[in-house]
This record gives C-alpha cells, sequence and structure tokens, in this order.
C-alpha cells in the first residue's frame, strides 16, 4: 500500500513515515488513524487494544505484532480479499475493530479509505465507488440504509459487528445487493472468530467458527473458545449459546445481561427483541434498552427506557401493552423517557451508564 485516503485526503505513505504530513488543522480522529498506520508500518512489535467497557470497566489488552497479523490474513482468507481491491474503515480506531481494518488492508495491499466513525459513513462515499468490503457497526447500517440505501449497491461485502440485530433491520437487509455477515467478536479474539450469513441462500442464525477455531460451553452455557492460529486455549464468555457442535452455535444473550426478578430469571437481549417488535407495531421507533435496577421487593426491576420522539409516549398505555403481550413476570415494571440513550465509544448501548440516568431522574 503505497497511499491511502484520510476522509477525503490523500495521503502518501513516504509522507507519513517521512513526518511530511502537515498536522495543524486535522482532527483527533485523523491524528490516531495516522498515529496507529506510522506506528504499525514502523514494524512496531506490541500494541495495547481497549474492551468497549459496554458490560464493565474498559480495560486494555496487549497483542503482539505476529496476532494481528495471523488474524488480519485469516480474515483475508475467509472473505477472499485480493489485493487492488477497495476497504472502507470507518469505525472507531481506539478499539479493534478499527484497528484490523486498517491492518487487513495493509496486510492484503488493498486500496483502504478511511471516514471518521458517524451515523452514516457513506456520505463521503462517491455514488459508483467499488467497496469491495466495509465493516459497520448496526447503527451504522441503519443511517446509512436510511439516506444513502443506494449506496449499498456499490458495495460488496458487508460486515456488520458490535451488537445482535433486531428483525427489522435484518429483514431490510434481504432487499440489499451486498453478501452480508454478522460476526461474534471480542478484543480478546482481535475481532470475529465466527460468522453467519444474514442474507442471500446461506442465511442462518447459525454462527460459523473460522479456521482455527473451536468450541465448547462451561456450566453456564456459556461459550468457551479455542484458536489454534492465535494460540487462544480456552477463553471463557458470558455469551449464552446453544452449542450446534464444536464448529458452530447459536448466540442467546449475555449472561451478565439476565435478570432476576422475583425469582424470575430474564434474558434480556429476548425481551428487547420482543419489545421492539410491539413498539415498532404501535409506529414506535425510537431506541430504547431494557435495564435492570435494584428494588427492596423483586430484588431486580426491569425498567424500560426510551428516547422522546416527537411527542411524550402514554407510559401507562405502552406498559399495559407489553405486560398483555409478553410473558408473564416478563414485562417492564416501568418506563422512563429520556432525551438521548448512552452508548460507548464502539457504539454499544452502555446500559450501567443508562441506569445510572434513570436512577437520578427517579431520585
Amino acid at each position: 500500500m503505497k497511499s491511502f485516503i484520510l476522509n477525503g485526503k490523500l495521503i502518501k505513505i513516504h509522507q507519513l513515515l517521512n513526518d511530511e504530513i502537515e498536522q495543524g488543522d486535522i482532527s483527533e480522529f485523523e491524528y490516531d488513524t495516522l498515529s496507529f498506520i506510522k506506528s504499525w508500518l514502523s514494524d512496531q512489535n506490541e500494541f495495547l487494544l481497549k474492551t468497549s467497557g459496554s458490560t464493565g470497566t474498559p480495560k486494555e489488552i496487549k497483542f503482539s505484532r505476529y496476532q494481528l497479523i495471523k488474524s488480519a490474513r485469516r480474515s483475508i482468507e475467509t472473505f477472499k480479499l485480493k489485493p487492488g481491491q477497495t476497504a472502507l474503515a470507518c469505525l472507531n480506531i481506539e478499539f479493534v475493530a478499527g484497528k484490523m481494518m486498517i491492518i487487513r488492508a495493509i496486510e492484503g495491499d488493498l486500496n483502504l479509505i478511511v471516514v471518521t466513525p458517524n451515523a452514516n459513513p457513506l456520505t463521503q462515499i462517491t455514488p459508483g465507488q467499488i467497496i469491495d468490503f466495509v465493516a459497520m457497526t448496526p447503527l451504522q447500517v441503519e443511517g446509512a440504509q436510511e439516506v444513502s440505501a443506494r449506496k449499498f449497491d456499490y458495495i460488496k461485502k458487508l460486515l456488520i459487528g458490535g451488537v445482535g440485530l433486531h428483525t427489522q433491520l435484518e429483514s431490510k437487509l434481504q432487499k440489499l445487493k451486498p453478501t452480508i455477515y454478522h460476526s461474534y467478536s471480542m478484543t480478546e479474539t482481535l475481532s470475529h472468530v465466527a460468522l453467519r450469513s444474514v442474507n442471500g441462500l446461506e442465511k442462518s442464525d447459525i454462527y460459523h467458527a473460522l479456521k482455527g477455531v473451536s468450541f465448547s460451553r462451561d456450566e453456564r452455557n456459556c461459550l468457551i473458545i479455542r484458536d489454534r492460529i492465535l494460540e487462544i486455549k480456552g477463553l471463557i464468555t458470558n455469551d449464552i449459546v446453544e452449542l450446534i457442535d464444536d464448529k458452530s452455535f447459536k448466540w442467546i444473550g449475555r449472561y451478565d445481561n439476565v435478570i432476576n426478578s422475583g425469582g424470575i430469571k430474564i434474558q434480556i437481549e429476548k425481551i428487547e427483541q420482543q419489545v421492539k417488535e410491539m413498539l415498532h407495531g404501535l409506529g414506535i421507533i425510537q431506541p430504547f434498552c431494557i435495564l435492570s435496577t435494584p428494588d427492596k421487593i423483586l430484588t431486580n426491576k426491569m425498567i424500560l427506557l426510551i428516547e422522546y420522539g416527537e411527542t411524550m409516549l402514554d407510559e401507562v398505555y405502552i406498559l399495559q401493552i407489553l405486560k398483555n403481550n409478553l410473558p408473564r413476570y416478563h414485562n417492564p415494571k416501568a418506563l422512563s423517557q429520556i432525551p438521548e440513550l448512552i452508548y460507548t465509544k464502539s457504539g454499544k448501548i452502555d446500559r450501567i451508564r443508562n441506569a445510572e440516568v434513570y436512577l437520578r431522574n427517579e431520585h
């Protein structure tokens, strides 16, 4: 790779390595991107990668250059990427997904276009510009699909990661031309270790392991990952799965997203999916999340936190609709409306901080 595009500006590698790039009027994202690419091309041997912090305190994990290269080359092989093809990097460079997109482009000798992460990363893409490979969060896919749907016609392969896909979004994706994959990934595994097909003839809700990866479960029914290529010998996760075999599974939800309310164990992701379908049926499309807060009687109380729309919602009416249609004891006990939900920098709902906002508002 002799050059790349950063927010519409041509950056030549030899200029970057020789410190010839003007850095007086660049954004923090542009500075971090240039710094990371320079570090990589300067053969830095170790890198610290941040976890997203969506389910706990963020932490940093150290990886070797060898591990990063192995992961990148496996992705290149998996997605059959060829030298000279074009990759769009539009994820936060602070986290593993953003860094790995850039490493894949360098290791695969791809043409690289980098844009600052936002709700619609296709705004800077010229109509007709072929993108062979791009990774996006569900929020970005939704934003781009609403505003720039026709630009998806020029994307060959789309990888979606970050959080689960809700039914409405997955339905919309069936109409898009790219071959679309949903990844199972985490910082500890240097991005994806399993994929499922979202559209086309191979559409499935089953995740299949990448080369060198195998799976088992612990006593909680949570996934255990082994990766021969990255030398991961038994990484225990908090993801509850239905194990099909040692190479495939169905994702159920997070173990730490189970609410024990009055002795009833409730899987947050499952309830969120059901609530979303009911809200959409009522014409309510604002973002929301399910939270758990302490309760003297139930131990934990399930809360529905939803963003304001054009008008305030009738909270009593909505709670009654949910109670009438959800399984017994699985309905939210309160509904609160706020101006805006809080997300982590990697685009995931920050349940901890949102719960803090709810509790402050209640008191």
